[in-house]
């Protein structure tokens, strides 16, 4: 039946074989389904789950997704249904067999709490168009009812989304080895929480440029917040006295009174941090602070979470220069914060 839907010698990518169809249901028997009548099969679909990361709508090849259709790369963590193939006999289209399939499809994606189904789609009927438009084009006429396309109009009409087009994605002659990148989101996903496998933290190496007010103070541990959350960072660590940088434009006489000016800013700097991490949805330590506990001044770090919560904890061996000079008394206890990504 596979190879009867995949006539052309060009497209052996996706022709099945009993190898295959043995690796499936190997790895991942849950996501393999078969129509059948009159005990012969006449529709297929075959799924694997995957992990995008953090870029979930990157452009991928069918062989690289599907581990070349062995479904050896089927990570039963995912959290994103692949949807590799799905066929339906020439003679037995148009009888709500290819729907059934892609609903069972969206009954699996909720059973199993997932945040999406990921389909690279056929231009099934580009081949026609491709001396007049591009396929991009071709595909956009199709998702505005301009042009009908026998696969993507169907995905389309199952809730799918057209999120970009796809060159090289599998030997195809119809759609010239392009394909659609399709998403369904599951609306009933709800967040889990995994233990991530790795964390990427970001120390910054920042310059005591002078600056002549807090807003200077602001925008540059702004720029540095961005390019960390730009590079996938789950951290952004500070150094140590960060805001001695605001000293530049503080008029006092003494060390102990520059200290005691820079507290002012406590409120200023939580409100900054807060700001950012809700903004770049990334974890802050944002250096550390001298603040007033009671009597007495602690050099104080503060982690600040992307839920708008800060977390404390006081240097405990302070340095002499701290004690004499600033007037800096040690911490009396060690915390520990957990966190999504780490304790």
């Amino acid at each position: 039946m596979n190879h009867r839907v995949y006539p052309s010698p060009h497209e052996h990518d996706v022709r099945w074989s009993a190898a295959h169809v043995e690796s499936h249901l190997r790895h991942f028997a849950e996501g393999q389904w078969v129509a059948v009548s009159d005990k012969r099969v006449v529709a297929s679909s075959s799924n694997l789950l995957v992990s995008f990361g953090r870029n979930p709508h990157r452009a991928h090849t069918w062989p690289g997704i599907t581990d070349n259709g062995m479904f050896y790369n089927h990570d039963p963590e995912g959290d994103t249904l692949y949807g590799a193939d799905t066929v339906v006999d020439p003679d037995h289209r148009r009888r709500g067999i290819g729907s059934a399939l892609y609903a069972a499809r969206q009954e699996l994606a909720e059973r199993r709490n997932l945040r999406r189904i990921v389909l690279g789609g056929r231009l099934y009927d580009y081949h026609r168009y491709a001396d007049q438009m591009s396929p991009e084009e071709y595909a956009r006429r199709v998702e505005e009812g301009d042009l009908t396309d026998l696969v993507l109009s169907f995905q389309l009409s199952r809730g799918f989304c057209l999120r970009s087009v796809m060159p090289n994605y599998v030997k195809d002659p119809n759609s010239l080895d392009h394909a659609t990148f399709l998403e369904w989101s599951n609306p009933r996903f709800k967040a889990r929480y995994r233990k991530p496998r790795s964390i990427r933290v970001s120390a910054v190496q920042y310059a005591m440029r002078r600056i002549s007010s807090f807003e200077g103070f602001a925008g540059q541990v702004r720029y540095f917040v961005d390019v960390a959350a730009g590079y996938g960072s789950d951290f952004v660590v500070f150094p140590e006295l960060l805001t001695a940088q605001l000293m530049s434009f503080i008029e006092v006489k003494t060390p102990k009174e520059a200290i005691r000016k820079l507290t002012s800013y406590t409120e200023a700097l939580d409100e900054l941090f807060v700001e950012l991490t809700r903004e770049f949805q990334v974890a802050i330590v944002g250096g550390s602070h001298p603040m007033v506990y009671g009597d007495h001044i602690e050099n104080v770090a503060t982690l600040y979470l992307p839920d708008g919560s800060k977390h404390r904890q006081p240097k405990l061996h302070i340095t002499p220069n701290e004690r004499v000079s600033w007037g800096i008394e040690g911490g009396s206890s060690l915390r520990v914060f957990d966190t999504p990504k780490a304790r």
